[in-house]
């Protein structure tokens, strides 16, 4: 605008990745069959002999014939604007896009169900050991239990035959549940007859995924003398369809537009504030002394030589000089998590809900309730026998669908929001010629905040993510529990899995020469 104080910047990159260690490329083949052989025979089906012997199904990892590069297109658009008071302001938009990103896929699991042939009814969710539906706790066999002619018999009263399209689901469904005992059920393995005949899991390593990022971001800086203030915010969202190469929510392998959620480091909102302060104490101290000295009433003016002259010696300003305190401080939400449905001892519902052998993954989701998971938590949620505080209401979940994947879906959830203070006191103490020695004290989270976590994705799913309890029939098989079932006493679904860190102090001293 002609006087040099607005500066407007754009910029677009494409980038290529060929990939690098284990992704997509040979040094995946490292665990896979034959130099590595992992295999299961438990009830095995005649599809299984070769030359009147048992072939053990092998799981092996398949990796791209043809290489194909990853790559990400970034773009930006910025405008700087020095403003009065030694204020410098910038908003940006700032995006980008991945293409061909790696993704593994079990490419060996079972088709899932078409919804116009499941049998379960709508809210209906499989017992493979279980309760009456008309409203009583009484035990009966389940959806389990094969009746005559090899048939299962649902609760429901609906007959599945072996000539029908749920009936090898409800054969990998009913596998490995327990109180089932597998009774004259196949090896999930055996299933697989419209995949690769005789083997087991194939992990296979394709460029398929994509995402996308885009964000707001906004930072004010302002010097006033010896203080320095930055502020910092960007609002983002990040999008895609796998996170990493193995990312641990993937249910269904032939559907990759259904993992299209959130990103997994996904921080919808960041505030950053800092500050740098050179604490003027040398010159508040001359100020100050010289005013005594000036006032013909003061006592100093007996004292032979005035207090300013101690200060302005060289000992005097190694003292008081060079003294700063400077700190950050951060509001950020917290990064999502998906909620896996472990199923319940009491005999709702199982991991592999949808019967497909997926073998790897959260296996299913569960179902939405319709209430909101920040909406009030049930107060016998806090226990003694629960870890750390319910810090959502488990209640927003229910018992998935019978042979469905569930509807909550990946990423529904978020880490709770963090606070956090850390604050610096520092003082340079110039020693001889070029030598400098830097004390500092530290402290990290100085109020001591405390800031949960219920989930850390270093340790992948655990019992903090996982439905691994359903209420009874009149509770509408809630996650909260209910109908004479309790899911919260001793449970940690929804409870803390750890905490960012505790208020930390340190102190060092730094000699530069």
């Amino acid at each position: 605008m002609g006087n040099g104080k607005t500066s407007i910047r754009a910029g677009y990159g494409l980038f290529f990745e060929h990939g690098a260690a284990d992704e997509a490329n040979t040094g995946s083949l490292e665990g896979s069959s034959p130099i590595v052989l992992s295999m299961t025979q438990n009830n095995p089906r005649s599809w299984s002999t070769i030359g009147g012997g048992l072939a053990y199904p092998l799981n092996v990892t398949a990796i791209p014939t043809k290489a194909v590069w990853p790559y990400v297109q970034q773009w930006s658009l910025s405008i700087e604007r020095e403003l009065p008071k030694n204020t410098l302001a910038t908003f940006a938009y700032v995006g980008s896009k991945g293409t061909h990103l790696t993704t593994e896929r079990q490419i060996n699991q079972l088709q899932p169900l078409a919804a116009s042939k499941n049998p379960f009814g709508l809210h209906e969710p499989l017992h493979y050991s279980g309760y009456n539906p008309a409203n009583t706790n009484a035990l009966e066999a389940g959806d389990c239990s094969v009746g005559s002619g090899g048939n299962f018999i649902l609760e429901n009263g609906t007959p599945v035959a072996s000539g029908q399209s749920a009936f090898t689901n409800m054969e990998a469904a009913c596998y490995g549940a327990p109180n089932t005992g597998d009774a004259g059920l196949p090896d999930p393995n055996g299933l697989r007859q419209s995949g690769y005949f005789g083997l087991g899991e194939i992990y296979s390593l394709e460029n398929v995924a994509n995402s996308a990022y885009n964000a707001f971001q906004a930072t004010l800086r302002r010097t006033e003398k010896s203080l320095t203030v930055g502020v910092a915010y960007t609002y983002s969202h990040g999008i895609d369809n796998a996170s990493d190469r193995s990312d641990t929510t993937f249910v269904n392998a032939f559907d990759l537009r259904s993992n299209r959620a959130s990103s997994n480091f996904d921080q919808r909102h960041l505030l950053h504030i800092s500050y740098i302060y050179n604490l003027p104490i040398y010159r508040a101290l001359q100020s100050l002394f010289a005013n005594l000295n000036s006032d013909p009433d003061s006592d100093s003016q007996t004292i032979n030589r005035p207090p300013s002259s101690y200060l302005t010696s060289h000992l005097g300003k190694i003292l008081a000089d060079g003294w700063q305190f400077n700190g950050i401080t951060l509001f950020e939400t917290g990064i999502p998590f998906t909620v896996v449905n472990g199923g319940s001892p009491g005999g709702v519902a199982t991991l592999d809900n949808a019967g497909v052998a997926n073998g790897t993954g959260s296996g299913s989701y569960p179902d939405l309730s319709g209430l909101s998971a920040h909406s009030k938590r049930p107060a016998g949620g806090n226990n003694s026998r629960s870890v750390g505080p319910l810090l959502l209401n488990p209640g927003a979940f229910v018992a998935p669908r019978g042979l469905t994947f569930g509807n909550s879906g990946r990423n529904v959830l978020n880490n709770p929001r963090r606070t956090n203070w850390d604050m610096a006191l520092l003082k340079n103490f110039p020693l001889l010629r070029e030598t400098n020695l830097e004390f500092r004290a530290e402290a990290f989270n100085i109020f001591n905040q405390t800031q949960f976590r219920i989930y850390d994705p270093t340790l992948g799913n655990q019992a903090q993510n996982t439905v691994s309890c359903y209420g009874g029939y009149s509770s509408g098989y809630s996650a909260a529990g209910g109908d004479g079932t309790n899911c919260l006493t001793g449970n940690s679904f929804l409870h803390p899995v750890d905490a960012h860190r505790p208020r930390t102090v340190q102190f060092g001293l730094k000699l530069e020469f």
